[in-house]
């Protein structure tokens, strides 16, 4: 934001001194000026100017002159400093929102994920999988801060277990192995092993349904859960969204 109002307090000076300038010039000048300057009857500046092109070669502008009006230019300075500030709240509103804490923790997260990937997978097979997180992950790609860090660490750590214990407790607990459970910022996610076809999305259904303040995925949204075959078993990644309570 200072930097947008100093460009145009800058920008003002330099087109009130060029003014003053080629006025004195104007007066004490009997030979052609490359730009030329003179009194127009209502305030304006008509400027002919040198241009350079792009091989350095200089040319005369051609065409209509360019009128430049002392009151625009005093709108122009208004409506910069105006900008700044519009600039620098909505800057400010943005800073409040992410947390660069976050946006580190996000990559760490990111790291540690892709390591249990690769851990439980062929290569070609964790490739793809690693490529459909980093596009769904809701960890990886928002850094946003949807609630106090303070209370979110709270909320984190009683959600992970609560998450744990249903599919724990879950009729087909031994058909899925957890092999990560991380939640932040109102939202979780989910790496495991599903050993038999359906089970693991009707372990997910359980947790939307039986977890407090659940967003229910969007139809036609960005994909809550995928999984990746390899033989006789499939490596899954869901995610689950909640609200403030």
């Amino acid at each position: 934001m200072k930097k947008v109002v100093v460009f145009a307090i800058v920008f003002s000076v330099i087109l009130i001194s060029a003014y003053q300038f080629f006025n004195i010039a104007e007066r004490h000048s009997d030979g052609p000026q490359d730009l030329e300057v003179r009194h127009m009857p209502n305030a304006e500046l008509e400027l002919q100017q040198t241009k350079v092109d792009a091989t350095g070669e200089s040319r005369q502008v051609t065409g209509s002159s360019v009128f430049i009006s002392i009151d625009d230019i005093e709108k122009t300075v208004d409506s910069a400093a105006e900008l700044a500030g519009q600039m620098g709240r909505g800057s400010s509103a943005q800073e409040e929102n992410v947390s660069y804490e976050l946006v580190s923790w996000s990559e760490d997260y990111k790291k540690e994920l892709f390591l249990i990937v690769d851990e439980n997978m062929p290569q070609h097979s964790a490739d793809f999988m690693k490529l459909q997180i980093n596009k769904n992950s809701s960890h990886i790609n928002n850094n946003e801060l949807k609630q106090d860090p303070a209370i979110d660490e709270n909320w984190a750590y009683i959600m992970e277990q609560d998450i744990r214990s249903l599919i724990n407790q879950h009729q087909l607990k031994a058909e899925f192995d957890i092999l990560s459970v991380t939640c932040k910022q109102l939202s979780c996610e989910i790496l495991g092993i599903e050993y038999t076809a359906q089970s693991w999305q009707k372990i997910y259904v359980s947790l939307l349904t039986a977890l407090p303040n659940v967003v229910f995925p969007d139809v036609g949204g960005a994909a809550p859960t995928f999984s990746i075959n390899e033989g006789a078993r499939d490596l899954v990644f869901g995610r689950i969204s909640f609200k403030k309570s």
